[in-house]
Order: structure tokens, then C-alpha cells, then sequence
């Protein structure tokens, strides 16, 4: 006994300095990886804003394309950050560190399906109270009506109306990324923002000419 207890603690610690190397690996690794698509966001995103200075200047176009987001934007905080923070990420992180892999993605597959719905629905009331909704949000082009603020505002709606459909897609897409980050996959998380300002710069660059500001809300779609 006292001759092979010293040889299994070794074995016991060395066993344990691995798998501590591992994790810091990995986590060096993921962090890395964050580290970089963020800044190559921050990059795209500049870009984006020259594209886009460079298209259409500051002023009326960019006004309405900017007003375009607001409605969306709405839904999409209102629900995907409390959806995503308090409900699904803490249980799906509970079943995958508890090895129950199926139950996991079965919580995932309710709360695609209860996405899907919830936010169709909205979307679907929002396509049939968009003009008010968006004299709602831009109040002050209903004070401009004579000076070209009802001309602004049936813009802002036609281009809300390619921008709010999507909406499933950024719901979904947020699902995704959530579940990657808890399988340590850092992938999708460090370069989703990526792909969805390369989408709008190739918008602006390929699009902006033959559709104007509505070519940069096709490149957010394809995003």
C-alpha cells in the first residue's frame, strides 16, 4: 500500500494540471476569439458609417433609414433580453452542466417554437398598425406634415415593412448564439455583429445606387 499510494497521487495530480491546462487553453482560446470579432466589428462598423456618410450624406435618406430600426428594435429588447437573461440561458446552462443534453435542447426547441409565435404575432399587429406606430415614434414629422415629414414617415413605413419580418430571424439567431455560448463556442457570438454590418456595407455598396437607403435594410436582412 505505502509503496503505490505516492505513484496514484502523481498520476491523481498530473491528471488535474491537464485538465486546468485545458480549460485555460480554452479559455484563452475563447477569449481570443471574442476579442477579435469585436474589434473587427468595431472596424465593419466604421465602415459602415463611411459607406453609408459616403451613399447618402446626413440628412433626409439616412433620417428615414434610421427611423426604420426603431420599431424593431422595440420588440426585439422587450422580449429577447428578458427571454434570453432570465429564462432560457440559465436552464439550458443547468441542463448541459448536468450531461442532459436532450432535455436541453428540448427547452431550446420550446422556446424557438413559443418565438416564433409570440414574436409573428407582433410582427404580423405591427404590419397592420405600422403607419400609426411610426407617427408614434417620430412625433415630430407629424408637426412637419406640410414640409415633407408625411413624405418621411411613408418612407420610414415602407422600409419598416422589409426590416420587421426579419425580426424572427434576429430572435432565433439570438436563441443560436446563447446556446453556443453555452457550449463555449465562441464562434457565433464573436462573429454574428460581423456578418450583419458586412450585410449592410455590401447593401449600401451594391444596392444603395439602383434602391437608395432601402438597399441598406436589404443588406441588414441578408445579415
Amino acid at each position: 500500500m505505502s509503496t503505490t499510494t505516492p505513484d496514484v497521487a502523481s498520476d491523481d495530480g498530473e491528471t488535474l494540471k491537464s485538465s486546468q491546462a485545458k480549460v485555460q487553453r480554452a479559455l484563452i482560446n475563447s477569449t481570443a476569439i471574442v476579442m477579435f470579432g469585436t474589434l473587427l466589428s468595431r472596424v465593419l462598423g466604421l465602415v459602415r458609417d463611411r459607406v453609408i456618410a459616403g451613399k447618402f450624406g446626413q440628412g433626409y435618406e439616412t433620417d428615414v433609414y434610421n427611423a426604420a430600426f426603431t420599431i424593431p428594435d422595440i420588440i426585439f429588447y422587450l422580449i429577447a433580453g428578458g427571454a434570453l437573461s432570465s429564462a432560457f440561458i440559465p436552464v439550458f446552462t443547468e441542463y448541459i452542466e448536468q450531461k442532459k443534453e436532450k432535455e436541453a435542447w428540448r427547452v431550446f426547441s420550446i422556446v424557438a417554437s413559443m418565438t416564433v409565435v409570440v414574436v409573428g404575432a407582433l410582427i404580423i399587429l405591427g404590419l397592420i398598425f405600422l403607419d400609426p406606430l411610426v407617427r408614434l415614434t417620430n412625433h415630430g414629422w407629424v408637426n412637419e406634415l406640410s414640409t415633407g415629414g408625411l413624405q418621411k414617415i411613408h418612407e420610414t413605413v415602407a422600409l419598416t415593412r422589409i426590416l420587421l419580418p426579419v425580426q424572427i430571424c434576429f430572435f432565433l439567431g439570438g436563441l443560436m448564439m446563447g446556446a453556443l455560448q453555452v457550449k463555449k463556442n465562441s464562434f457565433g457570438q464573436a462573429f454574428g455583429p460581423v456578418i450583419y454590418n458586412l450585410g449592410i456595407i455590401l447593401g449600401g455598396v451594391f444596392l444603395g445606387s439602383q434602391f437608395g437607403v432601402a438597399g441598406l435594410c436589404w443588406g441588414a436582412v441578408g445579415g
